[in-house]
């Protein structure tokens, strides 16, 4: 009978919600989501348990009773004259403050214990266990045990990496269905034939392109057959677009992976993602496409990296194999409209544009509201960044009698820019207006936006393109100064202040403006979360894609 009502639950009030198999429940339970609710297979909520936000919860998760799963920003407890009684909430189809997009995400292997409150815009990491009581706000690290009010980390899971390592290998392998690799990715284990092969790097290091290979590589795309071929050519950002012995030695295993790939599974369609315009990656490029293109119907390319065909005609002796190598591509994804297009260039039978785009994690602000003026600059700390530029806006700033500080977000690269960087600040006698955080993930990231008053990227990089941290900055209603350097207008639009590239003096006129008028930092805001829901968000880039795949599919058929 128990089994029944479950049934009948699933086909009516739980229509809309995803469920994997052998999913059960206890009485009582409620589950609501205002967009998105996935459950995998084996998974167990328990009596009185109530899940009203989104979430994805994964294989063989184990919820004791009384678990709540709630939004972090239901009612607007800010919208002045009116009682959170009457308040907007989360249900309202035009709730229009914090907290849209946020979900719950729960990894494989989890144990909830009872009495659990996890808010959403957290991750709960594979293998992990959270005491009873406890009330999550922050991300859970994989194979840990949190306990406390607010949940904290008390010990790991197992013994040693070692042990940790043999159950994951055993449980991948065997119970659920599936393998993972040494660093916990997941493999997947369909038979048969392939119908894309997915080559890329996720992080680390973070950086954009990474970034997107990750959010590509974790989705599910229901319907196809997909393969991913893990790169791992660089650890940190130091390391990207260096030669070293090491990295020749994974470009040919990653060509003999792909030749026993192709031999046992026949993928159907290549997806690849083009280099960084340098002449390393650009030849590491040349070499794997010649050795394993002709294996497959179909490519498909994904070009995050701007400048490749301006690169390649300074080439001369590299542009003719360039070319050749990403010749002919089924379908060109470009991230933007600019310039001369890469599928055009490379005679592409089919360019489309995917703008990127990515989930956000929302944190509460911990500053005060009346502190000093704090300007968020995210990003490899380069010289393209415009990070000179950062240093001489500041002194324009403080000349003209203002006072603001700001905070570096990345990594050194090279590391020797460094000593260059503090030699102006103690030159201009700023030492004191800025911090370098070096580089900041997870929560530690989010709370460095939460606490900004504005985004500030005065970047002319050769390789950039559609920087993520402008999307991430919109998110999260900040006011934008940046440049119209190559794809970033297009991104921003009328969302930021765009100001011509090595110019301080227009980055100072601009944060200047941000700090004299309110009124303007609040339509800037506004309209920058308006731009990210409409195109940027996680939901439009994986759509997006699904459709490139697709036509890909399609056209290896003809």
């Amino acid at each position: 009978m128990k089994n029944c009502w479950l049934w009948l639950k699933r086909k009516t009030v739980w229509r809309r919600f995803e469920f994997g198999p052998n999913f059960h429940s206890g009485r009582a339970v409620v589950l609501w989501a205002p967009h998105e609710l996935k459950i995998g297979k084996d998974v167990y909520i328990g009596r009185h348990s109530q899940i009203e936000c989104d979430a994805v919860i994964g294989d063989y998760v184990i919820m004791a009773n009384h678990v709540s799963f709630v939004g972090r920003y239901d009612h607007n407890y800010r919208q002045i004259g009116v009682p959170i009684r009457r308040a907007e909430q989360m249900r309202n189809p035009d709730y229009s403050w914090k907290g849209k997009g946020l979900k719950v995400e729960v990894g494989d292997d989890v144990w909830i214990g009872l009495g659990v409150v996890i808010l959403s815009g957290v991750k709960i990491g594979k293998g992990s266990i959270i005491a009873a009581g406890a009330v999550v706000t922050k991300d859970v690290e994989p194979n840990s045990i949190y306990a406390g009010c607010p949940a904290k980390k008390m010990t790991d899971r197992f013994e040693n990496s070692e042990q940790c390592q043999e159950h994951w290998d055993i449980l991948y392998k065997g119970s659920l269905g599936y393998r993972c690799d040494r660093k916990g990715n997941r493999k997947q284990s369909h038979k048969g034939p392939v119908d894309i092969l997915m080559v890329g790097q996720k992080p680390p290091p973070y950086h954009g392109q990474a970034v997107v290979t990750g959010l590509l590589f974790d989705h599910d795309w229901p319907g196809m057959n997909i393969k991913h071929l893990y790169m791992e050519y660089s650890g940190s950002i130091k390391d990207v677009g260096k030669q070293s012995v090491t990295k020749v030695f994974h470009m040919m295993g990653l060509i003999i992976k792909t030749w026993m790939i192709c031999i046992t599974r026949r993928p159907k369609v290549l997806y690849y993602l083009p280099a960084s315009p340098r002449k390393i990656p650009i030849i590491r490029d040349i070499i794997y496409l010649k050795m394993t293109r002709w294996l497959f119907p179909g490519t498909i390319f994904h070009y995050h990296a701007g400048g490749l065909g301006e690169f390649l005609d300074n080439e001369s002796w590299l542009a003719k194999l360039g070319r050749k190598a990403y010749d002919d591509a089924v379908v060109s994804v470009e991230l933007c409209d600019i310039g001369v297009s890469p599928g055009t260039l490379f005679n592409a039978r089919r360019t489309t544009i995917v703008p990127n785009g990515l989930d956000v994690g929302v944190m509460p602000r911990t500053r005060p509201d009346d502190a000093v003026f704090h300007i968020l600059f995210m990003g490899a700390v380069r010289e393209g960044k415009g990070v000179l530029e950062l240093i001489e806006t500041a002194r324009i700033i403080k000349s003209r009698g203002y006072d603001c500080e700001f905070q570096v977000v990345g990594s050194w690269y090279p590391t020797q820019f460094e000593s260059e960087v503090r030699k102006k600040l103690d030159e201009y006698g700023l030492k004191d207006n800025f911090e370098f955080s070096g580089s900041l993930n997870g929560d530690d990231k989010w709370h460095a936006y939460a606490n900004a008053d504005a985004f500030c990227l005065p970047s002319h990089y050769e390789s950039e393109n559609f920087p993520l941290v402008l999307i991430e900055a919109m998110a999260l209603k900040l006011p934008i100064v940046t440049t119209k350097w190559r794809g970033i207008p297009q991104l921003v639009s009328d969302t930021a202040i765009l100001c011509d590239i090595k110019s301080p003096g227009q980055y100072a006129d601009a944060i200047i403006s941000y700090i004299d008028d309110e009124s303007l930092r609040s339509e800037k805001k506004q309209l920058a979360h308006d731009r990210y829901q409409s195109f940027y968000t996680h939901g439009h880039f994986i759509k997006r894609m699904e459709d490139v795949f697709a036509i890909s599919l399609e056209e290896t058929k003809s």
